[in-house]
Parts: C-alpha cells; sequence; structure tokens
C-alpha cells in the first residue's frame, strides 16, 4: 500500500466519523453544530478528489474503500432519515400550533371591528 492510499483512506474514514458527529448533533438538537460539521465534510470530500485523482488505486485498494464509502453511505441514510422524521414532527407541530392559533384569535374576546371595516363604529 502506498502513501497516498494510506492518505485516501485515513480522508474517507473521516467523512464517516464526520457524519456519525452529524446524527448525534441532530439528535441533541444542535443544528450550527451539526452544519459546521457538514461544512467540514465537504472539505474532506474535496481533499478526497484531490488525492483519488493523484495516481491509480489497484484493485484491492478500489475493493477496500468501496467498503468504507458503503458504510458513509449507510450512515448518510441513517442522517436523512433523521432529518426528514425531525421535519415531519416539525410539521406536525406547526400545523397544530396554527390551528390553536385560530382559535385563539377567534375567541379571544376583541370585538372591536378592524380598520376598513365596513361596521366602522368609531365614526
Amino acid at each position: 500500500m502506498t502513501k497516498q492510499f494510506d492518505q485516501l483512506k485515513m480522508l474517507y474514514k473521516q467523512v464517516l466519523a464526520t457524519s456519525v458527529e452529524v446524527k448525534k448533533f441532530i439528535e441533541k438538537e444542535n443544528y450550527d453544530e451539526a452544519l459546521s460539521r457538514e461544512t467540514h465534510k465537504a472539505q474532506l470530500i474535496s481533499k478526497i478528489n484531490i488525492v483519488k485523482n493523484s495516481f491509480d488505486l489497484t484493485d484491492f485498494e478500489q475493493s477496500t474503500l468501496r467498503k468504507i464509502v458503503e458504510d458513509i453511505q449507510k450512515q448518510e441514510m441513517e442522517n436523512i432519515s433523521t432529518v426528514k422524521d425531525l421535519k415531519d414532527d416539525t410539521a406536525l407541530k406547526l400545523k397544530a400550533l396554527k390551528a390553536k392559533s385560530k382559535i385563539t384569535n377567534k375567541y379571544s374576546g376583541d370585538t372591536e371591528p378592524q380598520e376598513g371595516s365596513i361596521l366602522d363604529f368609531n365614526e
């Protein structure tokens, strides 16, 4: 194995570790840190592309990296699923909040007509 391959393998493993960190931050509702880690992951992927294009991989090296990539893809799918579940949950809470807000506004006791009403009793 070459030094370049070892560096490439290390970068792929860092991407996997970063994906795991992103999921942990999402679960802790620390979205700013999750976005920060996603930015870091994008930088790692850029480095991977540079290193990967600098030399030819053997079949063994390709199969080794393919296994790591499969792990990364699995983790990313878990992250996407977590975010989708969070999105659906947030949409339900927002819908319930809007309904509650409508009811509260309707029965709040504010019976004074709004400006521009045909029945403006202030005149």
